[in-house]
């Protein structure tokens, strides 16, 4: 039973993790002006400090969940640390 939440909560993990590197993906390319529709311009107006707070809350999390368990590649806790790894990448190194 303990398994299966684990394993949940990984995959939830996994999921905000991606959803929040699409976010900041949408939110690059309006400020490069190669897409301005409605959806572009309300991740860059409306949802910046919800991404900005999950940019710092998800890493902890992730983290969290690899305390006193095995680390394996084919894991969707090592697809989440890519996730972040690719946000703080594109956010920090790109700008």
């Amino acid at each position: 039973m303990k398994m299966i939440w684990i394993k949940t909560i990984d995959i939830v993990l996994f999921l905000l993790c991606t959803t929040n590197l699409v976010l900041w993906i949408m939110r690059g390319l309006y400020v490069v002006e190669t897409n301005t529709s409605e959806a572009f311009k309300w991740v860059f107006e409306e949802a910046y400090y919800p991404m900005l707070y999950a940019l710092f809350i998800l890493p902890v999390l992730v983290i969290a969940t690899m305390i006193n368990r095995k680390f394996s590649i084919q894991s969707f806790t090592f697809l989440s640390l890519k996730c972040l790894a690719i946000n703080f990448f594109l956010i920090f190194v790109l700008r």
